[in-house]
């Protein structure tokens, strides 16, 4: 989110930009996994888009009004676990902040932002260093496990994860203190688990999102058929793994951790429903890395610019663990880049 929204700032004020980007598309925790198979979706990342700042609901409003996102006037709750009582207590969260989610999927917000670009997108390629060369940047690294060496470019902007961040920067031997700030930020990983349902559950309207307590596998739940805009074909569920959880089996089979947070996960809603929890039709688990980081206090301008090297950062590390930090990252840093550079300049 951070980097395209960066991106979409500049490109719009008529820079010349592009955009190296490691997966297949823009999208990070907004993309959505598809199955093959089945073809059902998936919101695997972030579940839904808290809006605490005028910047990012007026943005999401403009996107409100061609279709692509939606406000989600959902049931948000908090869930108690007992599992020594085996009871479970429900308690409604009444908190009046904005809730969006892109529509008909999340990565439908990514896609916004991206189709608003005159970019150059270059998808499957791995940074692994940067060097200066001149007055410019060079950045050099893996397109699908080739070799490959950019062009000069008069701006870098860094859209990645702390720990990345550094890494790149530190085996580049540039900017050791931008190096130093990202990594000084510890990141939490998380782990989804994805479900579908051939019916809805014998339970419904208990809640449309929630934040587990109690429990030591499960620290969200999210019941992504009752987000606006999407199909009820099935029914699918998306949980998130507590912190603990993540780190202890992050390295272990997919299938059996989406299992073992599938079998929490019907411990907890039978407890809720108090009726049996069939079996998914379709279950899968993802492991995300550096998902959550942990934002004591937001970087003054939330990003990093050096004027005289052209070296940037953004991401929500900078600003807050949030779609909605990584948007005002990647907003703020194009603010700091557009007062020194005319148009015309490749980024």
């Amino acid at each position: 989110v951070a980097g395209v929204a960066c991106a979409s700032a500049l490109a719009r004020s008529g820079l010349r930009v592009t955009v190296f980007e490691n997966g297949r598309g823009f999208g990070g925790r907004l993309s959505t996994r598809h199955d093959r198979e089945t073809g059902v979706s998936f919101d695997h990342g972030a579940p839904k888009l808290d809006c605490t700042t005028d910047q990012f609901r007026q943005w999401l409003e403009s996107q409100e009004k061609e279709g692509r996102v939606a406000r989600w006037n959902g049931n948000f709750a908090t869930v108690e676990v007992s599992m020594e009582e085996k009871k479970c207590s429900v308690r409604k969260i009444e908190d009046e902040t904005p809730k969006f989610v892109g529509t008909p999927s999340m990565s439908t917000v990514v896609k916004s932002l991206s189709s608003e670009l005159p970019l150059d997108g270059r998808f499957g390629v791995s940074v692994k260093t940067l060097k200066k060369e001149g007055k410019g940047w060079v950045l050099k690294g893996l397109e699908k496990d080739k070799e490959f060496s950019s062009e000069v470019f008069d701006t870098c902007i860094l859209a990645v994860h702390a720990s990345r961040t550094a890494d790149i920067l530190q085996g580049s031997a540039v900017h050791d203190e931008f190096a130093k700030v990202a990594g000084e930020v510890d990141s939490i990983p998380s782990y989804a688990m994805m479900a579908s349902f051939e019916k809805p559950l014998p339970c419904p309207s208990v809640f449309d999102h929630a934040v587990v307590k109690g429990s030591n596998v499960i620290y969200s739940i999210t019941h992504d058929s009752a987000k606006p805009g999407r199909s009820t074909e099935s029914d699918i569920w998306v949980a998130h793994a507590t912190p603990a959880f993540a780190r202890q089996h992050f390295d272990e089979d997919r299938n059996v951790v989406a299992k073992m947070m599938k079998d929490e996960f019907v411990r907890i809603m039978h407890m809720i429903c108090e009726k049996d929890i069939p079996d998914p039709i379709v279950l899968k688990g993802h492991r995300w890395g550096a998902c959550f980081p942990r934002v004591s206090e937001p970087l003054p301008g939330h990003c990093l610019f050096d004027p005289s090297s052209g070296l940037g950062v953004c991401g929500d590390w900078c600003a807050a663990a949030s779609a909605e930090g990584a948007f005002l990252s990647g907003s703020s840093l194009a603010n700091a880049i557009l007062k020194l550079h005319e148009k015309g300049s490749k980024m």
